[in-house]
């Protein structure tokens, strides 16, 4: 998934990204409250001031 697509899911009130592979995308200083992101794919991703306040990040890979 590219994270166009994960952005515009959660605006539409999509929270579950369960094990989605965002390796290497630019998410910088965008609300992902509250999202599901359980044994996502994050490694090498830029996540610089993205808020995860109350997200589920249970296995993340957040590598580099």
């Amino acid at each position: 998934m590219e994270a166009k697509e994960l952005l515009q899911r959660y605006a539409a009130g999509d929270r579950d990204f369960h094990a989605v592979e965002l390796r290497g995308e630019r998410l910088p200083e965008v609300d992902l409250r509250g999202a599901t992101l359980k044994r996502a794919i994050l490694a090498e991703a830029d996540l610089h001031g993205t808020d995860l306040v109350g997200a589920d990040l249970t296995g993340v890979n957040l590598a580099h």
